[in-house]
């Protein structure tokens, strides 16, 4: 489009407003690189909150596909892991121990005996089982420390220190004391 000049004619009929291009001022120009600094600042701000809230969202989304796939599988399977309680069996006839499902009495693990397992009047009350071994046989350093010498175990500790004795709880279990071991070993 082209410009014509008008004639003579000033007369001024009506005005309008366009946007047209007009050179900025040295003052201008530093308002707007304020602004376009400001502007920067304000991407990287929202860029980060992004990150933020995509690493959000990401980890509730891997959260919600395991539990998907845990429940496909249960699905799936039929089945789920759950505690158990389970026995522990101890056969000196065949030197194996046994670990048997208490609830449906089925026979899910087994492994020969250690040195610990076969020591069957050993295990007074109170004693901690050794735990079921990860694979057949265990290594020595899994082995528990073996037990003090009875020889020297004081003969019977002062009642004033310690009070009274307390009864065991009945279990069904033979509880054998030192001096019952003693006397059937023929020791005093």
């Amino acid at each position: 489009m082209s410009r014509k000049k008008v004639g003579v004619q000033k007369r001024v009929s009506a005005t309008e407003l366009r946007e047209l291009p007009v050179k900025l001022t040295a003052d201008e120009l530093v308002g707007v690189s304020r602004g376009v600094a400001e502007c920067i600042g304000q991407i990287e701000e929202l860029e980060s909150q992004k990150k933020v809230a995509t690493a959000d969202i990401n980890a509730r989304l891997k959260a919600h596909r395991k539990q998907e796939r845990d429940l496909a599988k249960k699905y799936r399977t039929g089945e789920e892991l759950r505690m158990v309680e389970v026995e522990i069996h101890y056969d000196f006839a065949n030197d194996v121990v046994r670990y048997v499902r208490a609830d449906t009495s089925e026979e899910i693990d087994s492994r020969p005996m250690d040195a610990f397992d076969r020591q069957e009047n050993m295990h007074y009350e109170g004693d901690l089982l050794p735990p079921p071994a990860a694979k057949r046989g265990r290594k020595k350093k899994d082995l528990p420390p073996p037990p003090a010498d009875l020889d020297e175990a004081p003969e019977e500790l002062p009642i004033e220190e310690t009070g009274e004795p307390e009864a065991p709880e009945d279990n069904g279990a033979e509880v054998i004391t030192i001096s019952d071991r003693r006397k059937r070993e023929g020791k005093r």
